[in-house]
């Protein structure tokens, strides 16, 4: 796993990670620490099921969930997409 901050004052992107399995330990550690410091992590690519976006999120603590009339999701889907209709995956950043 690799870190690299984004500016002097918030956020870092994070590469060479598989979030489609679980953390092995250290990088886990590695990962809350960087969070903790830059308050925002990009993680470009990363193509996640509900499931895998469920599983990431609980590494950083309970989920408080969503509440909305227009999906059940426990998610918040979020898109620079043109067409918002395409079929949708969970994605951390492009």
């Amino acid at each position: 796993m690799e870190m690299r901050p984004l500016s002097k004052t918030l956020g870092a992107e994070i590469s060479q990670i598989d979030l489609s399995q679980p953390l092995p330990s250290d990088d886990l550690a590695r990962l809350r620490q960087s969070w903790l410091n830059h308050k925002v992590l990009v993680i470009r690519g990363a193509d996640l099921s509900e499931e895998d976006q469920d599983l990431f999120c609980r590494y950083f603590g309970d989920i408080a969930g969503l509440k909305s009339n227009n999906s059940d999701s426990k998610f918040l889907f979020v898109t620079n997409e043109e067409d918002p209709t395409k079929p949708r995956r969970y994605s951390l950043a492009r």
